[in-house]
C-alpha cells in the first residue's frame, strides 16, 4: 500500500493532494494542528510535507516556514 501511494504521488500529485484533503475533510485535521504547534512567528521546518496541503494550512502564521520533501 505504501508503494501505491508513493507511485500515486510521483505519477499524479493532484490525485494524491485530493485524497489528502478528502483525509482533512472540513480542515479538521489543520485546525486541530494549529492547536497542537505552537508555530506562530516561529521559523518551521517541515521535512516531508507532500503536496503542502498542511503546510498551506499552517504556514500563515510562522514567522519563516520552508516545506520540503525528501
Amino acid at each position: 500500500m505504501r508503494e501505491h501511494w508513493r507511485r500515486v504521488y510521483r505519477q499524479d500529485p493532484a490525485l494524491f493532494d485530493r485524497f489528502v484533503v478528502a483525509e482533512d475533510w472540513g480542515g479538521q485535521v489543520s485546525k486541530h494542528l494549529q492547536t497542537l504547534l505552537p508555530i506562530h512567528g516561529r521559523f518551521v521546518i517541515e521535512l516531508g510535507c507532500g503536496t503542502g496541503h498542511y503546510t498551506r494550512a499552517l504556514a500563515g502564521g510562522a514567522g519563516r516556514y520552508i516545506a520540503t520533501e525528501p
